[in-house]
């Protein structure tokens, strides 16, 4: 499997010209490495940064709402395997973030490794424009248009993984990886314009898509936790590269 993803200017993490830099937000939350219920602390902390962030971005960062999250282009090239297909997103939003609940968190002070696991109180969606072509499982598919995807009880496990960076004689952590994996109970697709606008044919193949959308999500959700996991990334370092990491976890 190859794929390709293009990060254009990322609504939500698009830089902002009077950004200040040196501290967290006073509405965000601060947890002391010593304190014996930390790992509680940092669970509580990462909610309330989220649903800030979801709602209201954080200019001081540099950080617009993330809710909906905007990816520019996220490009798919499946080669082999049940789904072979070429598939590129345009302009797709991820609605949703705001629903996040976190079930469990954990900060690891020696490896600077975040995970989280996160369920969605309602449902995840992705709407935007599509370019397909390819077969999936025995059938041709070819069409470009409108998409919408949504992912029913959807639960996330992310782990984010840095270096410490040292900057005079401040240390700031240098995200280098965010894994993002995404499984839901049921994913429901539907691509306008299949087929150059053949209504039977395009209907037909959204049913079949749906009826097998368990093996087509298990193709397909690689690329989409790396497209994800880099925007991720880069609005974790919008914060990171920004606020010393002794202002964000004291003594």
């Amino acid at each position: 499997m190859k794929y390709l993803i293009l990060l254009a200017v990322l609504a939500a993490a698009c830089c902002t010209a009077h950004a200040k830099a040196g501290k967290l937000p006073s509405s965000w939350k601060v947890c002391k490495r010593s304190d014996p219920q930390f790992q509680e602390c940092f669970k509580d902390a990462m909610t309330g940064a989220l649903m800030k962030l979801a709602s209201e971005g954080e200019p001081s960062l540099g950080i617009f709402p993330v809710d909906p999250l905007h990816m520019t282009r996220l490009s798919i090239d499946q080669g082999t395997g049940p789904v072979a297909i070429d598939l590129e997103f345009r302009e797709l939003d991820l609605k949703g973030v705001k629903n996040i609940v976190i079930k469990e968190a954990s900060y690891d002070h020696e490896t600077y490794t975040m995970s989280a696991n996160v369920d969605v109180s309602q449902p995840l969606l992705l709407d935007g424009e599509y370019t397909i072509k390819g077969r999936v499982l025995v059938l041709p598919i070819n069409g470009e248009g409108k998409c919408n995807l949504k992912l029913d009880e959807p639960t996330l496990k992310v782990v984010l993984k840095g270096v410490p960076t040292k900057r005079g004689a401040e240390t700031y952590l240098n995200v280098t990886e965010f894994s993002f994996t995404i499984d839901t109970k049921k994913l429901h697709l539907n691509f306008e314009n299949l087929f150059n606008g053949n209504k039977e044919l395009g209907s037909t193949m959204n049913h079949f898509l749906n009826e097998n959308s368990a093996e087509v999500l298990k193709e397909l959700k690689p690329a989409i936790s790396d497209g994800f996991g880099e925007v991720f990334k880069q609005i974790s370092n919008r914060v990171f590269s920004k606020v010393p990491l002794e202002k964000i976890f004291p003594e």
